[in-house]
C-alpha cells in the first residue's frame, strides 16, 4: 500500500502539534519562554519530521535517530537557552510523552471513525488549537486586567552565585529595555552594595551591561541595566523559572519600609 505525503499539509499539522505540546510542557514545569522562541521552535521540530522523508535512511529506525538524536536536542538547546540541563531533559521527555498520548488517540479515534481517517488529526487539533487560544486569552487577561501586587522570594543567580531577595510582582512596572526589546526588572541600589554576594564586584563587568533611558513623573536619567544568569520567582503555588533576566538598579528605595527589594516586571511573568 502507497501513502502520499502532503508535505506543507504535514509541516503545519505538525507545527501547530508542536507548538501546543511545547507550551504545555513548558507550562506544566513552570518555566517562561518567549512566544517567539517558542513557535521556532515548534517549527524546527516540524521541518524536521518534513526533512525526514526526503532523506535516503528516511525510514524505520533511520528516521526516529534523526528525529530524537539530531533534531530533539537542537530544539532543546534552542528554545531553553540559558536554562540548566535537567530543564531541558524534563520538558524532552514531556513533550515526547505528549507526542506518544496524540498518537494512541488518533489510532483510537481511527478505529472508531472508519470512515474519516483523514480527518482524525486536523479534529484534534481544532480542540486543541480551541483549548489553547481560551488559556491564552485567559492568562492575557489576568495579566493585564488584575490589579492584585503580589509578594514573593526571588532568587537570582549572577556570576555563578545565589541570592534571594524580597520581590513584588507589581502590575504597574511596565519598564522595557528599548535596545532589546525585553522587559526590566528593578532592583535597589543597596543590594549591590550591602550583600556579601556582590562584595568587590563592579556592577560595570557584570554581562549584558549598559545604560537605558528612563522617565517618571517629576523625574527622568539613566539606569544601569545587567542580565542575570537566572531568575527564578518563588511563590505560595511553587517556582517559575525565567531564564535569563534583565534588572535595572535603581539609587531610589523601591518599598518605603524595606519590605522587599526587587520589583518584578509582569511582563516577564
Amino acid at each position: 500500500m502507497k501513502y502520499e505525503i502532503v508535505i506543507d499539509r504535514l509541516f503545519f499539522v505538525n507545527l501547530l502539534l508542536n507548538y501546543i505540546l511545547l507550551h504545555s510542557a513548558i507550562n506544566l514545569l513552570h518555566m517562561r519562554v518567549q512566544r517567539i522562541r517558542l513557535l521556532l521552535g515548534a517549527a524546527m521540530g516540524s521541518a524536521g519530521l518534513c526533512i525526514s522523508f526526503l532523506l535516503p535512511f528516511g525510514k524505520g529506525c533511520g528516521r526516529l535517530l534523526f528525529l530524537y538524536v539530531g533534531i530533539l536536542p537542537a530544539t532543546m538547546i534552542f528554545l531553553l537557552k540559558g536554562k540548566n540541563h535537567v530543564s531541558k531533559l524534563l520538558v524532552a521527555c514531556l513533550y515526547m510523552a505528549g507526542i506518544v498520548i496524540v498518537g494512541k488517540l488518533t489510532e483510537m479515534m481511527r478505529f472508531i471513525f472508519k470512515g474519516y481517517p483523514e480527518n482524525i488529526k486536523f479534529i484534534l487539533l481544532t480542540c486543541g488549537g480551541v483549548i489553547f487560544a481560551l488559556q491564552s486569552l485567559i492568562r492575557f487577561l489576568k495579566i493585564n486586567y488584575c490589579s492584585e501586587n503580589t509578594f514573593c522570594k526571588v532568587k537570582l543567580r549572577v556570576e555563578g552565585k545565589n541570592i534571594i531577595l524580597d520581590g513584588l510582582l507589581d502590575t504597574g512596572n511596565l519598564l522595557m529595555d528599548p535596545f532589546f526589546h525585553k522587559p526590566v526588572h528593578i532592583l535597589e541600589e543597596t543590594v549591590m552594595l550591602d550583600r556579601e554576594e556582590f562584595q568587590n564586584t563592579s556592577l560595570e563587568t557584570l554581562s549584558g551591561f549598559h545604560l537605558i533611558p528612563y522617565q517618571t513623573i517629576g523625574n527622568q536619567g539613566l539606569l544601569s541595566v545587567f542580565e542575570v544568569e537566572e531568575f527564578t520567582i518563588i511563590t505560595e503555588k511553587g517556582q517559575i523559572q525565567l531564564g535569563r533576566q534583565l534588572c535595572a538598579v535603581t539609587p531610589r528605595s523601591v518599598s518605603g519600609n524595606n519590605e522587599y527589594q526587587l520589583i518584578v516586571n509582569k511582563r516577564a511573568w
